[in-house]
């Protein structure tokens, strides 16, 4: 089985695809041709305030194009592992598994699956859904030289507007009057301007207006921060129940997010919008998949007092974890050590490597046992 590639070694394969081209101009707007071209280099495109990789690999991630399918069975019945992906760059992915890539040929990607879940998969071969991405580095080029053109009218294009955010005031003492507004204006490549205009505690003089500038997602956190803290400062005061029990693939977005999602769509920031779209499916930010790198040995996990459970010592690339004995389908469930002792923990899907150190610290497991 063939390697997995690092993201930093293929992603400047994505913009021979002309949807990720597209996307990159639509939200990096005068910008949009540096990025492109440092990434046809295979250069790394710094850009103060704009994190260019987390949105190629969020492009990646949410608008991959199927490739081929393949099924599974499992404890709970059978499921779909599918390979996507843009511009010849592939990855496959399997519910409650996250993703595994990257691959530059849809054989690579099938060659990781067929290995990952050889005793699991239904058929060997899966369902072919589209021929593998034609790459061509001439047309890549020529597009680069149109998008020259677009770019520059485009950028002549860029509102310098100011879009009122949302009102605020504080009534809550005597005397006190104070309010504020805020205000957004796109600058473009994913940058913001977050203008206040206050008064001051008693409301009969006008403070000096600040402005800070904030990349998408930092204005995307600020805005959900907000909201969750009128949500609090609501359930305090009485105004909702005391239910706080939500699901988080139930989350909406709140007064601050809304508004700015409405802004976003009106100056063309896509990538705004995909963030707050993701952050209410409860798929942004996207958490780094669970790996299990290594097994060291064994050991005894507490969960309660004196209460143990025998588990092995892994090495993931998020830190240290204990890992519980794999099933008859090679899904172990892995605790990692800075979660707390009541953790559940999550399924992960042991490779053969990785089972093969399973079988050697078994022994091991079985003396600690007793």
């Amino acid at each position: 089985m063939k390697k997995l590639l690092p993201f930093e070694e293929i992603r400047r394969y994505l913009v021979d695809d002309i949807h990720v081209r597209d996307e990159i101009v639509q939200t990096f707007k005068s910008d949009a041709l540096t990025v492109l071209r440092s990434l046809a280099r295979g250069e790394d495109p710094d850009l103060p305030d704009a994190d260019v990789d987390t949105f190629l690999l969020d492009l990646l991630h949410n608008d991959g194009r199927i490739y081929k399918r393949y099924t599974a069975h499992g404890s709970y019945g059978g499921y779909h592992i599918d390979i996507r992906g843009l511009g010849g760059v592939y990855f496959y992915w399997a519910p409650e598994f996250d993703t595994t890539g990257y691959f530059l040929s849809v054989d690579d990607a099938s060659n990781a699956i067929e290995w990952d879940w050889a005793d699991n998969l239904a058929s060997s071969k899966g369902r072919t859904y589209r021929p593998p991405f034609l790459r061509s580095s001439e047309a890549t080029e020529r597009a680069l030289s149109e998008i020259d053109v677009s770019v520059s009218l485009a950028s002549r294009k860029i509102s310098a507007q100011r879009h009122h955010f949302l009102h605020g005031e504080l009534t809550d003492a005597p005397g006190r009057n104070e309010s504020w507004d805020h205000y957004l204006r796109y600058r473009g490549n994913g940058r913001w301007d977050l203008i206040t205009e206050s008064t001051d505690f008693s409301g009969m003089e006008d403070l000096p207006e600040s402005k800070e500038v904030m990349s998408t997602r930092e204005l995307v956190r600020w805005a959900i921060e907000r909201d969750d803290e009128n949500e609090e400062s609501s359930q305090h005061s009485g105004d909702k129940s005391g239910d706080d029990d939500v699901d988080e693939r139930q989350k909406s977005l709140g007064p601050y997010a809304k508004r700015l999602r409405e802004v976003a769509l009106v100056v063309g920031a896509t990538y705004c919008v995909k963030c707050l779209d993701g952050w209410e499916a409860g798929t942004w930010p996207a958490a780094p998949k669970l790996r299990i790198l290594s097994v060291g040995g064994v050991t005894r996990r507490g969960v309660w007092i004196r209460i143990y459970h025998d588990v092995y010592r892994v090495e993931t690339n998020r830190g240290a974890a204990y890992m519980y004995p794999p099933d008859q389908d090679g899904y172990a469930k892995v605790v990692l050590e800075t979660e707390g002792s009541m953790s559940l923990g999550r399924k992960v899907k042991l490779n053969k490597h990785i089972l093969n150190q399973v079988a050697e610290n078994e022994p091991d497991l079985q003396k600690l046992k007793g």
